[in-house]
């Protein structure tokens, strides 16, 4: 072991394992596989999160140890990540949750008062949302952040608009999270919203059911009108549904079914919704829950900017929606047509397998697209502007899947979950690392502010090390039983 490294301090000064307690497991979030963890240097043991309907907004592989965060002079194993457009953050094993980037509006949960005077207020370091002890899923739109506790309830923060948090009470500080009424037996959220309009979110319920609250006028609610709501209502002819995916700035809403089926509701002006199965058309706006056409045997799915990705049962990956994301990789003889609110937007209006990547476990997508392969490498295409392709420099865009690498040349390897924001990208590894890349402009790689994009996967630190100067970088987390 090595301690006090130049390039990465641990600050722990001993070589004896730092061990975390493991958290009760309710049979309600058995699937969540909260499991208590040690400091060690081997490799980390496969385990399972994803399952049931423990499905957040980020893609994700099965993963039992994780990053190691300190806390209360131990180790808490991070369990999953969620990126919003300029902020990320990581849900612990203990039911906290650290987040990091843009926090103008109090997306960031830190408790500061709002507002603050700079539209660019942000930090660079993981900071602990106050008041966030038992959640079991967490999710970053644009401008707020929402969680679902261990409790079945969702607490929300950040925005200027108080709307998609589901608060009543104008006067509250949106820096500090605050419970949404009326929800009691949430395992899951989803949270959007794009600066243009007040954002939505849904929470996964229970008992297989789905119930939104927010901006409703493109449909974002599946309520089969446009009326707002502040108070979240059960989606109707919803059931089923393990699964609960949207994009950070989405106008739009997708489920996956026990069957693998999936169903959208909302905006699609891109063709993002797919076929409507009813219709046979590409759907332009679904005011309630309408199965995607041609889309069958999903284990994950992810929808991005202009487009949706799912990776398919075997391994496969099937794409629809705008051909100008990128996102859509080599789609070879596959039917573009114009399917754009002005008419003349080209289009892949249905599912479309995709030639490459193959092996897929795990997708997430925005301005590009990132899949999980089997074995733990990363594959990424789309959009390269910030360098989110993770290829070490900032090249054109490219709709050719390639392998994510280390600035040392290495391909990244041992993925176990990818999340993607605008315009970055991070990765929990089973190396106890969390890597990030991309846009860098408002502090959401995790990294000292020294430019404004990372092509380089760059390992995310966290502060309160024993000296000023120290930071606790990531460690090696393993099972182990109490």
């Amino acid at each position: 072991m090595r301690w006090g490294d130049k390039r990465v301090k641990y600050g722990l000064g001993v070589a004896t394992a730092v061990s975390c307690m493991a958290l009760p497991a309710l049979a309600l979030f058995a699937a969540l596989a909260i499991t208590a963890c040690a400091l060690d240097e081997s490799p980390v043991a496969e385990g399972a999160t994803g399952a049931g309907p423990f499905s957040a907004i980020d893609a994700e592989s099965p993963s039992t140890g994780a990053t190691c965060v300190p806390s209360g002079g131990g180790c808490v194993a991070v369990q999953r990540l969620a990126a919003g457009a300029f902020h990320t953050c990581a849900l612990l094993a203990d039911g906290s949750a650290r987040c990091w980037g843009l926090s103008w509006t109090g997306q960031l949960g830190d408790g500061v008062p709002l507002p603050h005077d700079d539209v660019d207020t942000f930090t660079t370091s993981p900071t602990v949302v106050v008041g966030i002890t038992n959640a079991v899923a967490i999710a970053a739109a644009e401008f707020h952040t929402c969680a679902a506790l261990r409790d079945g309830t969702v607490k929300c923060w950040g925005t200027a608009s108080l709307d998609e948090l589901g608060i009543l009470d104008a006067s509250a500080s949106a820096s500090i999270p605050r419970t949404v009424p009326g929800i009691s037996t949430a395992v899951n959220v989803i949270a959007a919203d794009d600066g243009a309009t007040p954002g939505f979110n849904c929470a996964l319920l229970s008992d297989g059911t789905v119930a939104c609250w927010g901006d409703n006028q493109f449909g974002e609610l599946g309520s089969a009108d446009d009326a707002n709501t502040f108070v979240p209502q059960v989606v109707p002819g919803l059931s089923g549904v393990t699964r609960l995916v949207t994009s950070f700035d989405g106008r739009n809403a997708c489920a996956v079914l026990a069957d693998q089926t999936v169903e959208c509701w909302g905006e699609s002006v891109a063709g993002q919704r797919g076929v409507s199965a009813v219709t046979g058309l590409p759907a332009m706006v679904d005011w309630s829950p309408a199965p995607v056409g041609g889309l069958t045997e999903v284990e994950q799915l992810s929808v991005g900017w202009g487009a949706s990705c799912a990776a398919l049962q075997g391994g496969a990956v099937a794409c629809w929606g705008a051909e100008s994301a990128n996102a859509l990789g080599v789609l070879g003889s596959a039917a573009v047509v114009s399917c754009g609110d002005a008419g003349d937007a080209a289009c892949a209006p249905e599912p479309t397998v995709l030639p490459q990547p193959v092996g897929v476990s795990a997708i997430a997508m925005n301005n590009a697209a990132c899949a999980v392969l089997d074995g733990g490498a990363l594959d990424c295409w789309g959009s390269n502007l910030f360098g989110q392709l993770g290829r070490g420099s900032q090249d054109l865009d490219s709709n050719q899947p390639a392998p994510v690498v280390r600035a040392s040349g290495a391909p990244l390897s041992g993925v176990r979950q990818v999340v993607a924001g605008f315009n970055h990208v991070c990765a929990l590894l089973d190396t106890g690392e969390v890597l990030c890349f991309g846009e860098n402009s408002s502090g959401q790689l995790g990294v000292d502010m020294t430019a404004e994009m990372g092509a380089d996967p760059s390992i995310v630190c966290y502060p309160n090390g024993p000296y000023e100067d120290a930071y606790w970088c990531s460690r090696v987390a393993v099972p182990v039983e109490w």
